[in-house]
């Protein structure tokens, strides 16, 4: 069966069982994303929600969804500082590559998600984008960061440290604002 196919047929089943409250529905799923729950993997933490909203216009759905990094494992923290810094900053990109792909997997009406990952609630993002649903076919690498870049998200990387995205934040706010 096509994986779109799947993935509308899924999606029919959960908005049943939600019976018609769409906003329940898509918090559901988004959080359900975010926990990034991996077959045998050994930690329970995810990613925590920062803001979600959703946008419908002309039958065209765009999710904005803002999310907290999480840490790295704790049996990973006695590594060197150079060390860590790498693993998280790894991680962060895989987890939004793994995320973005995981909401349309998840949520079959959403056209475009506009994404912001932050390293702390406090701080300006590290990663912002507006991915649409047509665009994942061309995440065809195997580095998360170039497939992230690819599919239209920003980010900043000196010795593989990820900075923070002040400009862009404002960008994405002005984008969104003029539609």
């Amino acid at each position: 069966m096509p994986s779109r196919l799947k993935s509308v047929l899924k999606s029919l089943v959960r908005r049943i069982h939600f019976s018609g409250d769409s906003h329940l529905y898509v918090i559901a799923q988004v959080r359900k994303v975010l926990a990034l729950k991996r077959h045998r993997q050994g930690r329970s933490d995810g990613l925590r929600l920062k803001r979600l909203k959703t946008i419908s216009r002309a039958e065209k759905t765009t999710l904005h969804v803002e999310w907290i990094a999480r840490a790295i494992h704790p049996w990973d923290r006695n590594r060197p500082p150079q060390s860590l810094q790498k693993l998280y900053t790894q991680q962060c990109l895989e987890d939004a590559q793994t995320a973005i792909h995981n909401l349309f997997d998840e949520i079959a009406d959403v056209e475009a998600i506009a994404v912001r990952v932050f390293s702390s609630a406090s701080e300006p993002p590290v990663m912002a984008g507006i991915v649409r649903r047509e665009d994942l076919r061309r995440s065809i690498y195997d580095s998360p960061g170039m497939n992230l870049k690819t599919l239209g998200v920003s980010f900043n990387m000196n010795d593989w440290r990820l900075e923070p995205l002040a400009a862009i934040e404002d960008h994405l706010e002005v984008n969104q604002a003029h539609g």
